[in-house]
């Protein structure tokens, strides 16, 4: 899809954002992109690179909208100084705004003004990322498993959108459709603290090595936007 300006981009993205305002207006909570907390932040590196932090509540408007109007002018200055890291991006493209309107937004920014365009986290369930996690935070892989998808499975609003958990709970690890089904239907065993100390803070930890890893294969992009959910500040500082 082409776009003859950024400003189109954003437009398409916005209609993608009413669009299912319309269709979950019976229901508005089970909304999957609904409006949010946002949080921005901007510091300069050691190196002097700066960086451009949106953290976010996953799938919410307003962190295109800020984007939009906040960034996008400092990127047309100069786009190839740019860098654009963003989290969930997975090497998966979104193929229409509907599909996903924030990491769609974000996909054809890069694309459209030639910025490199990069996942912003390491893989959670990649072998080394679990085995820093475990080895910091004294916990094994299903621990791992059983606080992140308890805290995942309260994002999502309706029961059969968390069965369909089921399928990236098995690529995950062994982790099986029952183990969803409880995160959903039974209490919340694991506080947000919890999953904060045993694996967001670890996670970090070792995101920001491979963020940095990023920055010196990148040393003429001075400007680097970061957009993640806001519990990830600590891996780009």
């Amino acid at each position: 899809m082409a776009f003859e300006s950024e400003d189109g981009l954003y437009a398409i993205v916005v209609r993608a954002f009413e669009k299912y305002k319309e269709l979950y207006k019976n229901n508005p909570a089970n909304n999957p992109f609904q409006d949010g907390k946002l949080t921005h932040s901007q510091w300069t590196l050691d190196n002097g690179q700066v960086v451009y932090f949106v953290g976010e509540e996953h799938g919410i408007r307003q962190s295109v909208d800020y984007i939009h109007n906040e960034i996008v002018p400092k990127i047309k200055q100069d786009p190839k100084t740019w860098l654009i890291l963003r989290e969930k991006r997975a090497g998966v493209k979104v193929q229409s705004p509907m599909g996903n309107p924030p990491l769609f937004y974000s996909q054809e920014l890069a694309k459209f003004f030639k910025i490199p365009y990069i996942e912003a986290l390491t893989d959670l369930y990649a072998p080394d990322t679990r085995a820093y996690i475990q080895a910091k935070a004294g916990i094994n892989g299903e621990d791992i498993d059983r606080i992140y998808l308890t805290m995942v499975t309260q994002e999502f609003a309706t029961r059969e959108e968390i069965i369909n958990l089921s399928l990236f709970a098995q690529k995950a690890s062994k982790v099986l459709k029952k183990r969803v089904e409880h995160a959903l239907m039974g209490p919340v065993e694991d506080s947000e603290q919890k999953f904060r100390d045993l694996v967001i803070t670890p996670w970090n930890e070792y995101s920001r090595e491979r963020f940095h890893r990023i920055l010196k294969q990148y040393p003429n992009k001075s400007n680097i936007l970061v957009c993640t959910g806001s519990l990830h500040l600590s891996a780009f500082q």
